[in-house]
């Protein structure tokens, strides 16, 4: 049966992947959130990321992956920064640590990247440079700010500002762009 991850103080994402619309969050398991109503309990929490196809509800595969931490108050970002050409799943943990997943559920090569420092919201990716490839911008919660280079396609990049669009109204697919 495997894992029932359940959103606890995290948001989703949509994304294209292999040519369909599919769906990211975080999440941690049932069992350890109920856990959390019992106390003395030696319980591991364990905390996943989620996939799955809006159309059938099921699991996409590779996914749920386990993380690190618990991804509090964050979505993951969703673009290329592995440089394969196809959309990766990145978001920040409280365990100080940002991770990519490839869109089979693997860690992309070069990730976890680490902080030292809790780790919450969205992570930041887009062109910084202008040279076409893709940075990743995370804050801490004690405000120290991270910037990675990545050899990911930032013409990949389904979203382009915040809340998906320029009209920044979180509705995937709207042609917002100026002529």
């Amino acid at each position: 049966q495997g894992p029932l991850p359940l959103g606890f103080a995290t948001g989703g994402a949509f994304a294209r992947i292999n040519g369909q619309l599919d769906w990211f969050s975080g999440g941690t398991d049932a069992a350890g959130l109920l856990a959390l109503l019992q106390p003395g309990q030696a319980v591991r929490i364990e905390n996943y990321m989620r996939g799955y196809d809006p159309a059938t509800l099921s699991s996409l595969r590779g996914f749920p992956q386990l993380m690190m931490g618990l991804p509090f108050e964050t979505a993951p970002a969703l673009a290329d920064v592995g440089g394969s050409g196809q959309v990766d799943v990145i978001n920040n943990e409280d365990t100080s640590n940002v991770v990519a997943f490839a869109p089979n559920g693997s860690l992309v090569p070069g990730w976890p990247k680490f902080t030292g420092g809790w780790t919450f919201w969205t992570p930041a990716v887009g062109d910084v440079y202008g040279d076409g490839r893709n940075e990743v911008a995370v804050i801490t919660r004690e405000g120290y700010l991270f910037l990675w280079k990545t050899p990911g396609r930032a013409s990949l990049n389904q979203a382009w500002s915040y809340h998906q669009n320029d009209w920044h109204n979180g509705l995937y697919g709207t042609d917002t762009l100026a002529p």
